[in-house]
């Protein structure tokens, strides 16, 4: 064989090679993020384990919380959806409690604490504007109707794809 031949067959041989390296690399790229979501959607089963939020970022002995909060923005598509979920749970806010506190409740004012975003920037108008007289009952009151859960998630999820996730 020409010394050309040998080189044209070399570098085929080198691009067939980077073409499988790559492949594998997507692959196991894809596998990781698969992977990563799924740990980050098995800690949000945590949610209603919670049984204490702290007072801003003071530390605290919750397992359950830290476990979330310390996922980070991984956990916040698995929050996302848990907004609508209906699920009574017992209210770990030292104060005000709310008596009839779900699962979602939790998982909105997780997202606000674990993304920065201000509580009121997720709230229709009229909610904010009732905040000043009745705090955060005024939030309480808007997803008392299913449909204002799914608003509010939706919201969320639009925040979600201008973050580049």
């Amino acid at each position: 064989m020409s010394r050309k031949v040998l080189s044209l067959f070399s570098l085929v041989a080198l691009m067939a090679a980077l073409f499988l390296t790559r492949g594998i690399s997507a692959d196991v790229l894809r596998d990781s993020s698969k992977q990563a979501k799924s740990e980050a959607e098995t800690v949000c089963q945590r949610l209603p384990n919670i049984k204490k939020l702290p007072f801003k970022d003071e530390p605290i002995d919750d397992e359950n919380y830290n476990k979330i909060v310390s996922e980070g923005k991984a956990v916040v598509p698995c929050l996302i959806d848990r907004i609508t979920d209906l699920s009574p749970m017992k209210d770990p806010r030292s104060t005000p409690t709310y008596p009839n506190f779900r699962v979602g409740d939790l998982a909105f004012f997780l997202l606000v604490r674990i993304t920065g975003t201000p509580f009121e920037q997720m709230l229709p108008a009229s909610v904010t504007g009732r905040m000043k007289d009745e705090g955060v009952y005024a939030y309480f009151k808007y997803v008392q109707r299913p449909s204002n859960r799914r608003a509010l998630q939706n919201k969320w999820q639009t925040w979600l794809k201008t973050q580049g996730r």
